[in-house]
């Protein structure tokens, strides 16, 4: 499903603007989409980095900046797609910018990223949410000794 829509993106895309240039003329069409992708650039150049930076200092004082970093990369993603070409892209792109709509979006996601990210760390233990926990055997471990040099 994920693939059919990105093929048809681009024919959704043209089709938009032919309907939206016979509407408001073909100049001011290309006069929105310039702007948009002004707004978008502006997006990606200024609050993206900054929310980056607040980010790593964050972390950088040993507190947890999952919530607000996937925040600021949800923003970016905002702002890429407004600075793509288009007005489904756009409106999806404005949307991002809206901390309501990053909310939900975090809602939906950011478990899912951090279930992956846990799973994948440790070599497929854990179940998927909702399921039990495997519980290591002694043939998962690994006994050894570190010394720094």
């Amino acid at each position: 499903m994920k693939l059919l829509f990105l093929i048809l993106l681009p024919f959704i895309e043209l089709f938009l603007f032919i309907e939206v240039g016979a509407e408001i003329g073909a100049l001011t069409t290309i006069l929105l989409i310039l702007l948009t992708g002004l707004a978008g650039w502006t997006v990606l150049k200024f609050r993206g980095p900054m929310a980056l930076l607040a980010d790593y200092r964050k972390m950088r004082h040993s507190s947890n900046p999952a919530h607000e970093m996937a925040d600021s990369f949800i923003m970016m993603a905002g702002g890429l797609l407004l600075f793509v070409p288009g007005f489904l892209t756009d409106a999806a792109g404005v949307l991002c910018l809206f901390p309501p709509v990053r909310r939900h979006i975090l809602l939906r996601l950011l478990p899912r990223v951090i279930w992956s990210a846990t799973y994948k760390r440790t070599g497929g233990v854990n179940e998927p949410p909702g399921g039990e926990r495997r519980k290591a055997d002694d043939a998962d471990v690994i006994e050894g000794e570190y010394r720094r040099r």
